[in-house]
Order: C-alpha cells, then sequence, then structure tokens
C-alpha cells in the first residue's frame, strides 16, 4: 500500500489511455488531500479521489477507469514491462497469475540472460 503527502507528485493511468490521449508514464497528478482510506489528487482531467488501499478511482460504477501510482509505482511498472515484452521476443510466456509473483528484479535478470544467451550465439 503506497504513502501519499498533501503534494506529493503522482502518477494517474487510465484503463483506456490511449483513447483518451494518455500520455506516457500517465497524466501528471498532484496530490491535494489524504484520508484515512481515499486520496484526493488534481490533474489535466481534473480532480478524482482514490482508494489508497488498491489505488483505484473511489466510485461505485466505474471503479477501474482511472487510477494512481506514485512515481516509484508507476517506475517499476514500467521496468516490469519491459522485461516482459523482452520474454515475449523470445517466445517466453509467463502467464498472468505468475507474473505477480516475480519480482521486477526477476523478470529483469530472465530478459538479460535471454538477451545475453543470443548474443553469444550470434558470434
Amino acid at each position: 500500500m503506497a504513502k501519499y503527502e498533501v503534494g506529493q507528485e503522482v502518477r494517474v493511468f487510465s484503463h483506456m489511455g490511449q483513447r483518451f490521449n494518455q500520455p506516457e508514464g500517465g497524466w501528471v497528478g498532484k496530490v491535494t488531500k489524504v484520508g484515512r482510506k481515499i486520496v484526493t489528487v488534481a490533474f489535466s482531467n481534473g480532480e478524482e479521489q482514490f482508494r489508497i488501499e488498491d489505488g483505484r478511482r473511489n466510485h461505485k460504477d466505474y471503479p477501474h477507469w482511472y487510477s494512481v501510482k506514485t512515481l516509484e509505482e508507476a517506475e517499476d511498472d514500467r521496468r516490469r514491462s519491459n522485461a516482459i515484452n523482452t520474454l515475449d521476443k523470445y517466445h517466453v510466456n509467463i502467464e498472468w497469475t505468475w507474473r505477480v509473483d516475480w519480482t521486477v528484479e526477476e523478470l529483469e535478470a530472465l530478459a538479460d540472460f535471454l538477451d545475453n544467451l543470443k548474443g553469444k550465439k550470434e558470434q
């Protein structure tokens, strides 16, 4: 569970980011209010409330519409995505249910190993 402070810079993501012209790495947001269970974030599309527990938008009908991440969480997601793309390039498929069990470092190490293995074969 992420820690938030008023004035902290965060990233806001949409599950339909391409449709909404979401910039690479999400929209830049600023935390405006922190409660016990809810954090309020202002960003270019307005102000939204998010559940601290899971980072999802606090809305009873459309919680999946937006999510908030700290800069560290956003960077980890970017690294994880890059490593998985490298594994996919070598036809190594880790099922979605197992991907969460692998740390970013483990995925990167496996991707680096495959990159190095391919480099040695080409020599």
